[in-house]
């Protein structure tokens, strides 16, 4: 039973007592008899009162019980409004983009042009000559001369400059089949060394981060030293 079933129940009983208790008794001498009226009427009337009053009280109880329970907010329109399409998902069909390995490339040696200032410069073309697009390191490559019996002799650069500026950085991966480039500057032999003794090279390379090179050849002479290697950029 509810509290509001117990308070009501609390009322009724309440009224019983209140009624039972101002009937008067007819066997009291103290009262006066009563006039026109049956010595049992009064009682007969009260006690008919508070029956009807039970009756009443039970009814509205019933009454009570049997209503309907509140019905729930709904909440489904709310809840399908704000669900997502799945239409509008994001695409899973990207094409996958990893770093670029010495495999995926072709390094060729542009010819030499005119020096400035007795500085020279070497233009590398890289190609992308796999069948996907990759990301070139964002780091200069590292330079060395492959000597005739194949050692290899690494030619540290003094600069990620050169005299001659830099190329513009890529926009994003290599393509396939697109070129990139890396510049390298030294001096005009003679510069460094009074005798004008001259280095070139059987081959050279340029190292990638994954320990990778590729290989190439050139005239390029590296006797008075690299003064600068630049990042892979643009043509």
């Amino acid at each position: 039973m509810s509290d509001d079933d117990d308070f009501v129940a609390a009322r009724i009983r309440k009224v019983i007592e209140t009624v039972g208790s101002a009937v008067p008794d007819p066997s009291d001498s103290h009262l006066a008899p009563p006039v026109r009226s049956h010595p049992g009427s009064h009682r007969r009337w009260a006690m008919a009162a508070a029956v009807m009053l039970v009756v009443g009280g039970i009814a509205a109880l019933l009454a009570r019980r049997d209503d309907p329970a509140p019905a729930a907010p709904d909440t489904t329109s709310s809840i399908a409004s704000t669900s997502i399409d799945a239409s509008e998902s994001p695409t899973t069909s990207a094409i996958s983009t990893t770093a670029c390995r010495a495999s995926d490339l072709t390094a060729t040696a542009e010819p030499l042009g005119d020096s400035a200032m007795s500085n020279t410069k070497l233009v590398i073309d890289i190609t992308n000559s796999s069948d996907r697009p990759c990301f070139l390191p964002e780091t200069p490559p590292i330079l060395a001369g492959v000597s005739a019996d194949g050692s290899r002799v690494p030619l540290v650069a003094q600069s990620e400059e050169t005299f001659f500026g830099s190329p513009a950085p890529l926009d994003g991966a290599l393509q396939v089949d697109d070129t990139a480039v890396v510049w390298v500057s030294g001096g005009q032999p003679g510069v460094c060394d009074p005798i004008d003794a001259t280095q070139t090279w059987n081959g050279m390379l340029l190292g990638l981060p994954d320990g990778t090179a590729l290989p190439f050849t050139t005239p390029f002479d590296t006797k008075c030293g690299i003064a600068g290697i630049t990042k892979f950029g643009k043509p």
